[in-house]
């Protein structure tokens, strides 16, 4: 079944919108997640009859828990970005995740030998 060049437009560019946006730096993240955290909140509080304290507490770690979030997958993206440099220096294939994994893994029982 071939497609019209007008739905691989359409295709190409919401799949490359859809890209940009979860490429894209934690914006809409840092911002909808500690809504909906003091949303959530509002209800709780509603429905104990409570002062906003809901609100605050559970917007707060909306925040804290996309700041975290943001926080590995950066440092996700540095250690494959890392991988690919040295792999690209050395003229070997990248590390796979689960090669990165095993090396932690052998270094952890390493170091617990040791002490």
């Amino acid at each position: 079944m071939s497609t019209s060049p007008e739905t691989e437009l359409s295709t190409g560019v919401n799949g490359a919108v859809h890209d940009a946006m979860w490429r894209g730096h934690g914006g809409w993240e840092m911002t909808l997640m500690p809504v909906l955290f003091a949303g959530f909140g509002w209800l709780i509080d509603g429905w104990l009859g409570t002062t906003p304290i809901f609100i605050v507490v559970l917007a707060i770690v909306g925040f804290a828990g996309s700041v975290a979030n943001q926080y590995f997958q950066y440092r996700y993206r540095m250690e494959q970005a890392n991988a690919e440099r040295l792999a690209i220096r050395n003229e070997r294939p990248a590390p796979t995740l689960l090669a990165t994994e095993k090396r932690h893994d052998r270094e952890s029982a390493i170091a617990e030998a040791g002490s």
